[in-house]
């Protein structure tokens, strides 16, 4: 969970230097401005292109960012399920154990009456 919170922080500081060059902004308090239409009508052909290619890379990276964080969790379910089949085969045998010992302490109290 701390790891996932650092990931999340480390997103937010990410800055798109090269959109902020040519006025486009960036992020305020962590989060990215919106962009009105005012804005846009106010730019050239040219900083709207730099702002589409900017977003292009930024969807890359958040898809790229998003298929580790899910190839991390498929990791982390196998890894529960091998456990929780791990606990099932011990349960099991700490079951059969305590029969085995419970029916020889029987037979054992039975001889000595």
């Amino acid at each position: 969970m701390a790891q996932m919170q650092l990931e999340i922080e480390k997103q937010l500081a990410k800055k798109s230097t090269l959109a902020e060059k040519v006025g486009i902004p960036g992020f305020v308090d962590g989060r990215r401005q919106k962009l009105n239409l005012q804005f846009l009508w106010e730019r050239n052909l040219a900083q709207i292109q730099v702002l589409v290619n900017d977003l292009h890379t930024q969807i890359e990276n958040y898809n790229e960012d998003l298929v580790h964080a899910l190839i991390e969790r498929d990791d982390l379910h196998m890894e529960q399920d091998s456990m929780l089949v791990d606990i099932e085969d011990l349960t099991r045998r700490a079951q059969e154990h305590a029969t085995r010992m419970s029916s020889r302490g029987s037979k054992r109290s039975g001889k000595i009456k």
